[in-house]
C-alpha cells in the first residue's frame, strides 16, 4: 500500500479562500484533502476505503498466475531459483498487507 501527499493550492469550501491544502492518496486514489488555513477536512467514508483496498487486493490476486507467467517467460533460471523462497515467505507478506489494510481502514472509523 503506497501513501503519497500532496500540497497545492485550491479554494477552501470551509473557509471560501484560496490557500494551501494537503491531499492524501492511497494506491494512486484521493482520499481526503484538508485546507493548510482553517484546517477544514474531507474524507473518504470507511467503507469507501475498505472497497478500494480490497478490490485492489482482490486483482492483484486473480492478476497473480499472469504476472508469475511473465516472469517465468522473461527469465526461466532467475524465476525457479526464487519460486521456493517466495512461495515460502508469501503467507508472511500477505498477512502483513492485510494487517495494514485493516490499520487504514481503522485509522477512518477515528
Amino acid at each position: 500500500m503506497e501513501k503519497k501527499t500532496l500540497k497545492t493550492v485550491l479554494m477552501c469550501n470551509h473557509c471560501h479562500k484560496e490557500t494551501v491544502h494537503e491531499l492524501h492518496y492511497i494506491n494512486e486514489t484521493l482520499d481526503s484533502i484538508q485546507c493548510g488555513e482553517c484546517c477544514g477536512h474531507i474524507q473518504k467514508k470507511e467503507s469507501e476505503v475498505q472497497t478500494l483496498l480490497l478490490g485492489e487486493l482482490a486483482k492483484r490476486i486473480t492478476s497473480k498466475p499472469t504476472r508469475m507467467h511473465e516472469e517465468m517467460k522473461e527469465d526461466f533460471w532467475r524465476f525457479a531459483s526464487n519460486i521456493s523462497l517466495r512461495v515460502a515467505t508469501k503467507p508472511y507478506r500477505f498477512t502483513k498487507e492485510i494487517i495494514e489494510m485493516i490499520d487504514e481502514v481503522n485509522q477512518h472509523e477515528e
